[in-house]
């Protein structure tokens, strides 16, 4: 056991970085510390393997060549290594490391995805990844876990995974029933009545939501099953629908490219053209204005200005003036005043009785 003195900076530095600050603190530094406990060839052998040479990791076979050995030889080398490192629990430098790694993973409600830890601590930096990943490994077997349902993620304890398959049930009930993305409040309030027996938090709620395989958030906001086109839009149409969808009125097809690259809803830039050429050429979208679209589904009729004007005119049970085409056709259209005019003019479709319009 660690005396106070010790504990207290290694509790230090663990609430700091769990508190999301940037931390000061280097898991490739504290690695580097601990494997001076080792033989220098183990420690070459490992630096080499597991990428702490600024270089990028190193097959067993790989590693194997350099220093003129087998790969099972290698292997065990590594898992001898690990062994002796984890029986060092009372080194500053493992306390102060296991501290960090444990508090933030307690942060997220005890469970956190892998990738999650990874990214926050190495800030781009591959070697501090590749020690992270390898002094986890040297904390203890029980800290991973992946399932059918659950990434993988690292863990504090595996009672939390009860409490995971928990939410996940509900959230799956919730999501058949609404067929639906739904807002993260929304969600969230929804599985706390799903399950009045239990007693978890928002928090909590959605720490476990992150570490699902099936039940992803899109890129809106909003939380559903992971394969639906709403929550993960494959390819130009899915992308457009995606955006007309949120914003809920019709836009400009530049405008729509705008937001595509605003939510970062592909690894590529939309073209404008790109997106206009499906927009075109897709039935699920309406022209209704110069360059502006709306979705079918809404029901917006298709057609010139003139074709609606006398579906209008003629879905009218009387003659309408002037004032009351013009209400009617902006509902659908977005036109210039002058251009509905210009049209309503042609003699050879349209009859100006009493200031009131019918068809000829």
């Amino acid at each position: 056991m660690l005396d106070n003195q010790k504990k207290k900076p290694a509790l230090k530095e663990a609430k700091k970085a769990g508190s999301g600050k940037k931390s000061s603190f280097s898991f490739f530094l504290a690695l580097e510390n601990l494997l001076k406990q080792l033989p220098e060839r183990s420690q070459s052998i490992i630096k080499n393997r597991i990428g702490l040479l600024k270089e990028k990791p190193r097959t067993l076979e790989k590693t194997g060549n350099i220093f003129g050995i087998t790969r099972e030889r290698v292997r065990q080398i590594i898992t001898d290594s690990v062994k002796k490192i984890s029986q060092k629990k009372d080194h500053p430098d493992f306390a102060r490391a296991q501290s960090v790694l444990f508090f933030t993973i307690g942060q997220n409600s005890g469970i956190m995805k892998k990738v999650d830890i990874v990214r926050k601590f190495s800030q781009g930096k591959e070697e501090e990844a590749n020690a992270l990943v390898f002094f986890s490994s040297c904390c203890s077997s029980d800290l991973f876990f992946e399932s059918e349902d659950i990434e993988e993620s690292w863990i504090l304890r595996k009672t939390v995974v009860e409490k995971v398959e928990q939410v996940k049930n509900a959230a799956e009930t919730i999501l058949a029933e609404k067929k639906k993305p739904l807002k993260e409040e929304i969600f969230v309030d929804e599985i706390r009545r799903k399950i009045p027996e239990s007693d978890l938090t928002q928090k909590e709620i959605l720490d476990f939501l992150r570490v699902l395989k099936k039940i992803k958030p899109n890129k809106f906001g909003k939380w559903g099953m992971a394969d639906w086109k709403e929550i993960n839009p494959n390819g130009t149409r899915e992308k457009i629908y995606s955006v007309l969808q949120e914003k809920k009125k019709p836009l400009h097809f530049a405008q729509i490219a705008k937001l595509i690259d605003y939510f970062q809803l592909g690894k590529k830039k939309a073209h404008p053209q790109t997106i206009h050429n499906e927009l075109i050429k897709n039935n699920q979208f309406v022209l209704i204005g110069r360059g502006i679209y709306a979705l079918r589904e809404w029901g917006y009729p298709e057609g010139t200005v003139r074709d609606v004007l006398k579906k209008i005119i003629k879905n009218s049970r009387t003659p309408l003036k002037k004032e009351d085409i013009l209400n009617e056709i902006l509902k659908i259209r977005q036109v210039k005043k002058a251009t509905v005019l210009i049209n309503l003019n042609n003699d050879n479709i349209f009859v100006k009785e009493n200031n009131c319009y019918r068809l000829k």
